[in-house]
């Protein structure tokens, strides 16, 4: 079998997670309720190919592959074994590659000043969406009621929390300077039209937005 495209070097990223990241102890209960909200919003779509970026320990990508979709996987780290080692911001693919994008809780290990960078590059391969999960640090109170589903009411704060890199994140939505509209009229900066964001409910640190390619 071969082994990852390999992508020249300095085309990494500063940052790479450890591949000892994603052992047992990182799918609790909360993580496994956002992979099926990540699954459900690629397979609403019914791509016959899709790129995955970030794909940790793949459980998106073996689970799109066993219902017949044609994944690639691409990280920065050969560790985690992707099809292809590459960069987000400087994806090697020729445009309008892909039925869909998926770039789930990636972005955020970026400086923001690459957001939009990393965002325009998945535009450029992506024939029909791109969609992202990103944290967000905001906090709501959450209550589930039977026969009518959940309410989600955002907290109100005076003051946003700073973010403080912490080998991880270099930033989060509803930190201080990061707020949810200024996140919003960056990804319309990059040509893609935003569909729909939602917090997830079981788990609100999770945001998700679907993205539509406009080419």
């Amino acid at each position: 079998m071969k082994g990852p495209i390999q992508i020249g070097p300095g085309q990494a990223g500063p940052f790479e997670t450890p591949t000892t990241h994603y052992d047992c102890s990182y799918d609790d209960r909360k993580r496994w309720v956002s992979y099926w909200y990540q699954i459900r919003e690629i397979i609403s779509r019914k791509p016959d190919s899709v790129l995955e970026i970030g794909p940790g320990n793949k459980t998106v990508s073996n689970y799109l592959n066993h219902k017949g979709c044609k994944v690639t996987t691409v990280d920065i780290d050969p560790g985690v074994k992707p099809a292809v080692v590459a960069n987000v911001t400087r994806l090697p693919f020729k445009n309008d590659v892909f039925d869909t994008v998926a770039c789930y809780e990636v972005l955020e290990h970026l400086e923001f000043n690459q957001f939009i960078n990393g965002l325009r590059e998945m535009e450029m391969v992506s024939k029909d969406a791109v969609i992202i999960s990103l944290p967000d640090a905001g906090g709501t109170w959450n209550w589930k009621i039977p026969l009518f589903g959940w309410i989600i009411i955002p907290k109100i704060r005076e003051k946003k929390p700073e973010h403080q890199f912490d080998g991880e994140h270099y930033w989060e939505i509803n930190k201080k300077g990061y707020p949810l509209d200024k996140i919003k009229k960056k990804i319309i900066q990059t040509g893609l039209e935003l569909e729909n964001d939602y917090l997830i409910p079981e788990w609100t640190y999770h945001r998700i937005f679907t993205l539509t390619v406009s080419h």
